[in-house]
């Protein structure tokens, strides 16, 4: 990849941006030593990303192609832990703004969220001590909590903007702006009707269950439809009630996805050495012949490569 003009503009940085994107949906994976030295620590988020959720850096980097997302991405430093943070923040916020709709259903006893009652309770957001104040970074965190609580749960009815959110990362949009217009009112409903819900179950930022809410969403956002990397590294038989399953200690280590299943799993070593077993966001643990393992339905867990090959028997518990 030619770069022969200086890189100080944000339009130039994105433009070369693409075009390295470009590259990678052309051509896959790159050496590394061909990367412009401006763009190495975006080429590393991009692999990384693509190699922890186990989705085709292909797909990752027609997502990363949309400027918008370049932008948003480029607010948050190209990092994980800064949006996880946020996320954090922005619940704290929610909670504020809940609280605050609390009182006012409490003192005005609402019976039906009409168009004025919602007017009267954006006023009264507007001049409540805890939520008055709340604009910039603060209505970014806001943001992208609902962003990734409503992808978490598949519930879509709001517009999510990630232009809005880099207006407020900029420190040029607040609370009073989210609210306004026919979407903010709608997004008022889904406040005061506790449609968003109050929870965040997602670990820690290399969590593959955040990780993957976030690329998924973008993805959608954006219209590009992710294709699973689709490799299986073993071979398998029927045993009774279960499978005995083989892994090769010889599969590459990027055939060896963080998955999960649709139901609970007993899995019993049989014969294996230098194996590993890891849970999301838990330490992994060393496999051993006679190890049996519960694994519970929807819950990630990867195995890493051996030195001899892993023999295992898998019973299904439901």
């Amino acid at each position: 990849m030619e770069i022969n003009k200086s890189h100080t503009t944000e339009e130039y940085q994105f433009e070369a941006f693409k075009s390295l994107m470009e590259e990678i949906c052309e051509n896959g994976m790159l050496n590394e030593f061909s990367i412009p030295s401006f763009l190495s620590k975006q080429y590393n988020f991009i692999k990384d990303l693509a190699s922890n959720v186990s989705i085709s850096i292909r797909d990752i980097a027609k997502i990363f192609m949309n400027k918008v997302v370049f932008n948003f991405f480029s607010k948050i430093k190209w990092s994980v832990e800064y949006i996880f943070d946020l996320a954090k923040k922005g619940m704290g916020v929610y909670r504020d703004i809940l609280n605050a709709i609390s009182e006012y259903v409490s003192k005005t006893k609402v019976g039906r969220w009409t168009d004025d009652k919602l007017k009267d309770l954006d006023n009264w957001l507007k001049t409540h001590p805890k939520t008055k104040r709340i604009a910039g970074v603060a209505v970014a965190g806001l943001l992208i909590y609902i962003w990734f609580n409503m992808a978490f749960t598949g519930d879509f009815k709001y517009d999510f903007s990630l232009t809005d959110a880099i207006a407020a990362l900029s420190g040029s949009f607040s609370l009073s702006q989210l609210f306004a217009g026919t979407d903010g009112t709608k997004l008022l409903l889904l406040f005061a009707t506790g449609v968003i819900g109050l929870s965040f179950p997602w670990p820690g930022p290399t969590s593959v269950k955040f990780l993957l809410t976030m690329v998924r969403s973008i993805a959608d956002w954006v219209g590009v439809r992710l294709k699973k990397e689709s490799v299986r590294p073993y071979t398998e038989q029927k045993s009774g009630g279960g499978v005995i399953r083989q892994f090769s200690h010889k599969s590459p280590s990027n055939e060896l996805v963080w998955h999960r299943d649709r139901e609970d799993r007993l899995i019993e070593v049989v014969s294996g050495r230098g194996w590993m077993f890891q849970l999301d966001n838990q330490v992994p643990i060393e496999l051993k012949p006679g190890d049996r393992l519960k694994i519970r339905k929807e819950t990630y867990h990867r195995v890493i490569r051996g030195n001899t090959p892993l023999k295992v028997l898998i019973t299904f518990l439901n």
